[in-house]
């Protein structure tokens, strides 16, 4: 018998415990940048205005402070999309892009 086990990565923000075998918490983000990780539902519960995301390569970033509006600015729980930590419906990296059919107001973060 022949048995294959395919073992996925741990999300973003998350990595994996050798011990436990199980994916915990990035010790690189606890503490200074979040201060609950959620592995169920894969949320980070971030501090103040750090942006958390994954930058165009696909690594895990944390711009701190975050010297834009772009981004919110309050402690929330952040779906490991990011999306949720953008304002004025923006997107992606840093929250540097507006979406479809949208674009900057000039002299505006809007």
């Amino acid at each position: 018998i022949n048995i294959s086990i395919v073992i996925l990565p741990c999300p973003a923000g998350f990595v994996m415990n050798s011990s436990s075998s199980s994916c915990i918490c990035d010790p690189s983000l606890f503490i200074k940048y979040v201060y609950l990780c959620n592995i169920h539902d894969q949320t980070l519960s971030k501090l103040g205005s750090a942006w958390i995301g994954n930058n165009s390569q696909g690594n895990l970033s944390v711009i701190d402070p975050y010297p834009s509006d772009y981004c919110t600015r309050t402690s929330e729980i952040v779906a490991l999309r990011f999306i949720s930590q953008c304002n004025y419906n923006r997107l992606g990296v840093a929250c540097g892009q507006c979406p479809g059919n949208l674009s900057m107001t000039f002299g505006s973060s809007q």
